[in-house]
């Protein structure tokens, strides 16, 4: 990013979503649910999509921005198609973006390396 774009913005990092606790997925979900619920689609039934909260997370890699467009996408194709809903066939046959195909990437690569050690705190003695 060039200097002058720097002075024009506030770069915000936010790290992914995790579902690795119980608190986790709620959380997760309730993310999901808050995009259904802006959903512009007459016949659509807030939930289908979150009940997919799994698929989604491992689709995304648990990215909200990556999650926002795939979820753009899957409202789009209902649209073109006629449909005013989304269930989780057209869910599924959206497209994911680069992102969030990285980001699921990463976020496999994560869950599947050993956990690091926590140190102890215990100072050596010389």
């Amino acid at each position: 990013m060039g200097q002058q774009m720097r002075g024009r913005v506030t770069m915000h990092e936010i790290a992914p979503y995790t579902v690795g606790s119980q608190v986790d997925r709620e959380q997760w979900e309730r993310l999901i649910q808050m995009f259904e619920l802006e959903f512009l689609l007459a016949d659509h039934d807030v939930g289908v999509v979150a009940a997919e909260a799994a698929w989604l997370h491992q689709a995304t890699g648990g990215v909200i921005g990556a999650l926002r467009t795939l979820l753009r996408k899957a409202q789009v194709s209902a649209i073109l198609d006629d449909k005013e809903y989304v269930d989780a066939k057209r869910l599924k046959s959206a497209q994911p973006d680069w992102q969030s195909e990285y980001s699921a990437k990463v976020a496999q690569q994560a869950a599947a390396r050993p956990p690091k050690s926590k140190p102890t705190g215990r100072r050596r003695s010389n």
